[in-house]
């Protein structure tokens, strides 16, 4: 259950990353990580 938690939460984070322009400033804090996988339940 670990390594489907972490692909999860990669996708997630790689999903908020393409929306901002950048290469470091889009990289997502894990709050917003964190919001992005309440709001796709």
């Amino acid at each position: 259950m670990a390594t489907e938690h972490a692909l999860t939460y990669a996708s997630a984070a790689a999903a908020l990353t393409v929306t901002a322009a950048g290469a470091q400033s889009s990289i997502p804090e894990k709050p917003q990580v964190e919001q992005f996988l309440l709001q796709q339940v």
